[in-house]
């Protein structure tokens, strides 16, 4: 027998270990965070992903105790929060109630079960296949490796091109096999194989006469491939226990071991116990896991798929399907086979399942450490099964969440079984519940030029510094690579600080965590080249308004506004026919920026906002205002240039895909425009000359309309995700 992964590089491979698998919950935490800061992470958003984490796994566990027919299918996206997949628009309000984001499939989970059974019975005889359900993609993943036939292939191809987008057919890196190994003297040995302890469990309730609640287990669980029913394992070459209740089959593969007396009392063989306060029995894919096995002690990554069946070959060469398998992209090896995987929570861990299989080369290498590196894939058996709720034995855990507490909960239950589904309250009731268990907090970076930074509305920050933070408001400093100008204008009237102080920006969602980037003067390279840099995976807002610097509309402004002897005409039309012109090439170059900043914030929203007519064409200018504001004929030539600008911006949103959405100012606007009664732009003839660059900028009240617009739009009822293209805030987008 092979060994079948290799160690990922925060865990290098150390080869046998001791016989004692301690989760220590720092370490376990540590690993976590590591393996989310090499997937692009900071630290500080790892740390705040765990704990995000946390509580929507919280949250899932009561919406499917109490909404069982709508929350079967949930993940939690890159920053920890909890996503449900929904069919129908009564699921989606249900989901948006609750405070969690849904999103639109289009076949439910019960209708891509179906079509997995479908295709496992396809090819019968056969192994080095998975197949999964991806709640992310709405899909149903099937991969194969070598040993995998021609004839097989083609016939599991045909059934998947039934289903057409809801079937993904791939090759996979590597053989599927399970991860024992035949080298003695890790963890345990059986048959000739070496595993690693799981789990451990209170098996008194089979023997009266055993120990049973003591600081110390008196059995484990591991993998069934590594058992035999009423067969002995060994430790150290010592007999140390007796195999049962194994299954190798649709059921799974798990078993456990009864350990003997003289076993039961040793510290070294105190399997996983002091940690572990729970056990998640329903799983959510997204959720960051950890496992440890003897070969290659912590390693983390993240659930993928679930109701994963696998067939692969077995140490005995026997071909087994495997049923009700988690998907991970772990790195598992020789003898991690059994090992527990869990997730971290603060000082102490929930129990997941234990390893039972994965990908590997010839070599055994996981999927980073092969040539070419390939993502890393190992099978889970989930703890259902293997202890249901109502078992004779349950699993050792913490009676307080402490470390070295050797009790177990009321009436020997885990303190994080799913509770059950059949008394649950109407589903119309239960959203109040759940919504103040999460983290409804995003974090909002807001780029773009004068109109975002907040010109106009005054008075300005200097570049290094940032807005007043309100309770609850964590605020962060640009980095120095957006501040392109020597003052960057920044306001804390600004339409962005306006809405990361809201006390809701919709639902019961806030701003956590705003940047603000956005820099006067800034043109669209400005942007890919300095203000990205303030956008990560964690980002979850973007909001933008660029374009008007690259027509050269602010030198146009400044030419047509000149007082009375020094205006002229020429100067004016010939500055105007250049922003025209220029206007010509910008959809492109505004297209190409949107979707750069969605890839540098692969897990936000963008929200473009345009530009408004600058003048109240309908208004009666006062003397003074009419002798420092452009022409009547000016005025009218300089809003329909502002209006083309706006149309170009929305033309270029809708080319640039899903997850962008415009923001039209102008109905807001309305009314509002130099020589009104009420202006949202500050006229010249108010302020002066000397502050002529604030001059045909949202003034503070134009910035407050701006942020109406922005929360409207935030409170768009699509999911992030899958907005419709050229959505706007006036027609806002629909499902």
């Amino acid at each position: 027998m092979q060994k079948a992964d290799a160690a990922q590089d925060d865990a290098p491979s150390r080869g046998m270990r001791s016989n004692r698998p301690e989760i220590d919950p720092k370490r376990a935490h540590q690993a976590a965070v590591d393996y989310l800061i090499r997937s692009g992470m900071t630290r500080s958003a790892a740390e705040t992903r765990l704990k995000n984490q946390e509580r929507s796994r919280q949250v899932a566990r009561k919406l499917r105790a109490e909404a069982p027919g709508d929350f079967q299918s949930l993940y939690i996206n890159r920053a920890g929060r909890l996503v449900a997949n929904v069919v129908t628009e009564r699921g989606a309000a249900l989901a948006r109630a609750a405070g969690v984001t849904p999103h639109k499939v289009t076949a439910g989970w019960k209708e891509l079960t179906g079509i997995q059974e479908q295709l496992l019975a396809s090819v019968k005889n056969s192994h080095g296949l998975s197949v999964g359900i991806d709640p992310k993609s709405g899909t149903v993943n099937v991969t194969y490796s070598s040993g995998f036939s021609a004839k097989n292939l083609a016939s599991l191809r045909a059934k998947a091109k039934q289903y057409g987008d809801l079937v993904t057919v791939t090759k996979g890196a590597g053989t599927l096999r399970t991860t024992a190994d035949v080298d003695p003297g890790s963890g345990f040995t059986s048959n000739g194989m070496s595993c690693t302890a799981g789990w451990g469990i209170d098996i008194s309730a089979l023997d009266p006469g055993a120990e049973g609640g003591s600081t110390r287990a008196d059995g484990f669980m591991s993998a069934g491939h590594c058992l035999r029913n009423n067969e002995g394992i060994e430790v150290n070459d010592q007999d140390a226990g007796t195999a049962f209740n194994v299954h190798l089959g649709p059921e799974g593969d798990f078993g456990m071991v009864r350990l003997n007396a003289q076993f039961s009392s040793q510290p070294k063989l105190a399997f996983i116990e002091d940690p572990v306060t729970g056990v998640d029995r329903n799983p959510i894919v997204g959720t960051a896991v950890c496992k440890l096995g003897m070969t290659t002690d912590y390693t983390c990554g993240e659930i993928t798929e679930l109701s994963a069946s696998s067939r692969s070959r077995m140490p005995d060469g026997t071909i087994a399907t495997i049923g009700g398998l988690i998907r991970t992209n772990l790195c598992a090896q020789g003898g991690d086979s059994g090992g527990p995987v869990f997730a971290e929570a603060g000082s102490s861990v929930i129990a997941i399942g234990i390893v039972q299989g994965g990908r590997a080369d010839k070599d055994g290498n996981c999927g980073e450490r092969q040539n070419p590196p390939t993502p890393n894939s190992t099978n889970v058996q989930p703890i259902d099964p293997i202890v249901p709720e109502g078992s004779p034995y349950q699993l050792k855990l913490a009676d307080d969440g402490s470390q070295g507490g050797g009790g177990r909960p009321p009436e020997r239950q885990p303190r994080d079984v799913e509770p059950t589904s059949g008394s649950g309250r109407p589903p119309e009731r239960q959203p109040r519940d759940v919504a103040g268990m999460l983290d409804n907090r995003l974090n909002y970076v807001a780029l773009g030029d004068s109109f975002s930074a907040g010109t106009g509305a005054g008075p300005y920050l200097p570049n290094d510094k940032t807005i007043t933070p309100v309770d609850g408001l964590e605020v962060n400093n640009p980095p120095a690579s957006v501040n392109h100008s020597n003052n960057c204008q920044r306001s804390e009237q600004a339409y962005g600080p306006l809405t990361a102080k809201l006390d809701s920006l919709y639902g019961n969602v806030t701003v956590g965590d705003f940047t603000f980037a956005a820099c006067a003067g800034a043109v669209t390279q400005n942007v890919l080249n300095g203000q990205l840099d303030a956008l990560s995976s964690d980002t979850e807002l973007v909001t933008l308004t660029i374009g008007g610097n690259d027509i050269r509309f602010a030198d146009a402004m400044r030419e047509c506004a000149k007082p009375v002897g020094l205006f002229s005409e020429k100067a004016c039309s010939d500055a105007l026919n250049i922003s025209e012109t220029l206007m010509m090439n910008l959809e492109g170059r505004l297209t190409e920026t949107y979707q750069k900043v969605l890839a540098a914030a692969p897990n936000a929203r963008l929200i473009v906002l345009g530009y408004p007519k600058l003048f109240d064409e309908q208004g009666s200018c006062t003397l003074t205002q009419n002798r420092i504001n452009p022409f009547p004929n000016v005025r009218k030539r300089m809003n329909h240039s502002a209006e083309t600008l706006s149309q170009v911006v929305q033309n270029a949103v809708k080319q640039a895909g899903r997850r962008v959405q415009f923001v039209d100012p102008q109905p807001a606007f309305d009314g509002h425009g130099v020589c009104s009664a009420d202006p949202f732009i500050t006229d010249p003839g108010t302020i002066g000359l000397l502050h002529t660059e604030d001059s045909y900028h949202p003034n503070a009240k134009g910035h407050q309309a701006y942020a109406s617009l922005l929360k409207e739009a935030a409170d768009d009822p699509v999911p992030a995700n899958t907005y419709n293209r050229g959505c706007s805030a006036i027609n806002r987008c629909r499902s």
